[in-house]
């Protein structure tokens, strides 16, 4: 007999997705209101302290030692997501969050570019219309609210 989930899995990358934009938008609240009251660095280390303390039990149950070449791709990707949380740190301390907030969203760009040209990873069409979509209401808000100032 086989049991099947309550629930389709490919629900699960899309409840993922907004759990991750949930969690980001509170960091993202967070980090505006510590950016005046506590430096940059140490914004940054709690941050991924507390990253790493959180995912630490979710990883333990899959852990398996990495390959050299996938320790030089954590490497990297370390470097850049520290240099990132660094830059968003300081924008959120010397901006206002609807002045730094539609750019957030040019990770979408980024991110299809470097997996098409690293990767060779083509976004279907409806990745590509969400990205227009949501890059498109960014830069809508943001023009918005610069004119009611």
């Amino acid at each position: 007999m086989i049991i099947k989930p309550k629930f389709e899995l490919s629900v699960l990358p899309a409840f993922a997705g907004f759990l991750s934009a949930m969690f980001a938008g509170a960091a993202y609240t967070l980090v505006r209101f510590l950016g005046n009251r506590e430096k940059p660095s140490a914004i940054v280390f709690f941050f991924s302290l507390v990253s790493v303390i959180g995912m630490f039990p979710l990883m333990m149950p899959d852990f398996k030692i990495p390959a050299f070449i996938q320790l030089i791709f954590f490497l990297g990707t370390g470097i850049f997501a520290a240099a990132g949380q660094f830059g968003l740190t300081l924008a959120y301390k010397y901006a206002e969050a609807i002045e730094v907030s539609v750019y957030i969203y040019a990770h979408i760009l980024f991110s299809a570019l470097i997996g098409f040209f690293l990767w060779k990873e083509v976004s279907d069409i409806l990745s590509i219309a969400g990205g227009i979509i949501l890059i498109s209401t960014s830069i809508g808000v943001f023009v918005y609210n610069l004119k009611r100032k």
